[in-house]
């Protein structure tokens, strides 16, 4: 029988010499079972390849075997975080938890809901986060007029939309506040107008100054040919008709459904003069277009005047 661990044999003297045996150790592949086997360079995966010896077989050639490195993230003898996702479970239905099998840890993909404090879609607010909203930020119309709420309380439910315990003026609240048995503008002759915040009848008292406030005129410039993106320029002229000097004015606009706000510095306002002052709204803010309300307000800290104007929005 002929033996393939050995090269070809010769005869001598009729008898059969053995050929150099055959060396299949260059074939032979070394077994790895470590966590810090180069390449991967990850102390947290277990590297393992079975071990593999050469042998000769016919017709005189040596068996290969497979040189494949297994690499596996090993919580036991490694010190991975996770083998697999089941093992980042956190218990919050609100994470998705994935096991980054290179690096052999965790990773949390955190899904909005109301309830996290963040504002999204579809909410209006989520637990104490208004959007930085106030009742002063939002209105009833009544007789086709814009009335703005001037107090009381904004608060976000557990549905993440606004609750508003807020409270219109005086003069539009549907309550006879001064008892009077007249209710609201303008059947009150307390009251100014809706906006007015005081229901009572004023009664005369010349022996005290009067202090009065008139907005005489409000131009918005280009108010019919307003575009995304333009600045609004609003002029307003100011006439003190009272019997005294108004110290520490200043005019707010604002635009609630645009979120634009923008006031004047501090003026004083002398008996029987007229000032006029300049506020510039920049950058109308991406929205439909349409017919939009600016709230003008002049005041001190001791009177204050508010007058509505609308203007459009074209595309």
């Amino acid at each position: 029988m002929y033996n393939w661990n050995y090269n070809t044999e010769t005869c001598e003297n009729a008898n059969c010499v053995a050929g150099t045996p055959i060396d299949c150790s260059g074939y032979d592949v070394s077994g790895i079972s470590t966590c810090y086997n180069d390449p991967d360079n990850n102390p947290f995966t277990w590297d393992y390849r079975v071990q593999f010896t050469s042998e000769c077989v016919e017709p005189g050639t040596c068996t290969t075997g497979s040189h494949l490195i297994v690499h596996s993230c090993d919580v036991t003898k490694c010190s991975a975080e996770c083998e697999q996702n089941s093992d980042c479970d956190d218990n919050n239905v609100y994470t998705i938890e994935t096991c980054n099998f290179n690096s052999c840890s965790c990773e949390y993909e955190y899904l909005p809901y109301c309830g996290d404090s963040n504002i999204d879609p579809g909410e209006e607010c989520d637990t104490n986060n208004l959007n930085g909203k106030t009742c002063l930020d939002f209105y009833e119309v009544i007789n086709n007029t814009i009335v703005y709420y001037v107090k009381g309380t904004l608060s976000c439910n557990q549905n993440c939309m606004f609750d508003k315990s807020c409270i219109l003026p005086e003069c539009a609240d549907g309550i006879d506040n001064d008892n009077d048995n007249l209710i609201d503008y303008p059947a009150d002759p307390g009251c100014d107008s809706y906006h007015d915040d005081d229901e009572f009848n004023k009664l005369p008292e010349p022996e005290t100054p009067s202090r009065e406030l008139t907005v005489k005129r409000i131009s918005i410039i280009n108010e019919d040919k307003l575009r995304v993106g333009d600045d609004i320029l609003v002029i307003v002229t100011l006439y003190n008709d009272g019997d005294v000097d108004l110290k520490q004015l200043k005019i707010t606009a604002v635009i609630p459904e645009l979120g634009m706000r923008k006031n004047t510095g501090r003026f004083d306002l002398k008996k029987d003069r007229e000032i006029t002052k300049m506020i510039l709204l920049e950058d109308i803010p991406q929205t439909i277009p349409g017919e939009y309300d600016i709230r003008i307000t002049a005041s001190n800290d001791i009177l204050t005047r508010v007058i509505h104007r609308s203007f459009k929005i074209i595309k």
